[in-house]
This record gives structure tokens, sequence and C-alpha cells, in this order.
């Protein structure tokens, strides 16, 4: 599918008319994509970001299961995988990783992480109207995981490292970082 066609797609699904507003609270979809059989969960948006300025992305989250683990008020626990940067007409330009004060989810070590990219699909969630998008997510998906999250991962780490080396305290919750590793695509 072509670019501009996956970006016709992803405007009448979304009900985007005009330019996409640059506001991190607000979700395309509203209540992300979520497959509850694979844990796989995604949402779409626009803000601006102190490394990378103003940006429109894919999150990209697993949550742990099944069966679901969930916390004491009953929320499923979620991971952010990664995201993936996409320029106005949907052509992917980076994959990133963020710290966990960004999505303020559970961040896992990097072979912990990899385990939770593996089956990523919303299988269950596919219909005539949003199918093509959901395919071209996972497929954008696959290719981040066999061609980039090996050294985006590894870079996060290492940059991680650095910080922690540096005598930084709290570095998960430290707000000077918020994009820990970038790959263009």
């Amino acid at each position: 599918m072509e670019q501009l066609d996956i970006k016709k797609k992803f405007d009448s699904f979304f009900n985007i008319s005009g330019a996409i507003k640059s506001d991190e609270s607000i979700h395309y979809p509203e209540n992300d994509f979520i497959d509850i059989d694979s844990g796989s969960q995604c949402f779409f948006h626009r803000h601006k970001s102190s490394e990378i300025g103003i940006t429109q992305h894919f999150h990209f989250f697993r949550n742990w299961a099944p069966p679901f683990i969930k916390e004491f008020d009953g929320r499923i626990i979620t991971t952010h995988i990664a995201a993936l940067e996409v320029n106005e007409t949907f052509e992917p330009i980076s994959w990133f990783t963020l710290n966990q004060w960004v999505t303020g989810n559970y961040f896992l070590l990097s072979d912990d992480l990899k385990s939770l990219c593996h089956n990523f699909n919303f299988n269950t969630i596919k219909n005539n109207r949003n199918k093509e998008m959901l395919f071209w997510l996972e497929l954008n998906f696959k290719d981040g995981v066999e061609n980039y999250f090996d050294a985006l991962i590894k870079e996060r780490d290492i940059k991680l490292e650095s910080i922690y080396n540096s005598g930084t305290t709290n570095i998960l919750e430290n707000k000077d970082y918020e994009v820990i590793s970038r790959i263009i695509i």
C-alpha cells in the first residue's frame, strides 16, 4: 500500500481534517488499538519533544501476558517497546525509545523487552474498516524487530549506563532525559 493511501486511511479512520493537533494528550484512536488476546497496543499522536522537535509517531506497547498480570488498581501491566516516527504522508522516519517517566509504565531490560516483540499482532480487532492500517502497523513493527530493535535497545542501554556513570540519580524518572535512543530509517 502506498504511503499516501495509508495517510488517507488513517486520516479517515481517525477523523482528521487538516493538520494533526500538536498535543501529546490526544491519542488516535482515542482509546488506542488494543488486542486483548496478544496484548499488543498502539496509538498515534503528534507533539513537541525537546530532543527531536515536533514529531508525529506511533507508540507500540505490549501488555504482559496472557494471562494478564494486573496492578493493585486493576490496570494491566504494560511496557512501552518503541515509537515509530512518521512524516506527513506516514512514511517512516525513525524508531526511538523513551525514558520510563514519559509513558509511565514498566521499564524492562533488553532480553525481557525483546521477548515482548514476538508475535505482536492485532488479529482479534481487525475488521473491514481498520485491517489495512493494522496490517501496516504490524509490518512496520516487524521491520523494526528484524532490522532496528537490537541496535536501538543496545543504544538505549549504553546511554542509560552512561547517564548512571555520570552520577545522575533517579535516571528513569529524570525529566532531563526523554528520548533515550533513536535510529533513523
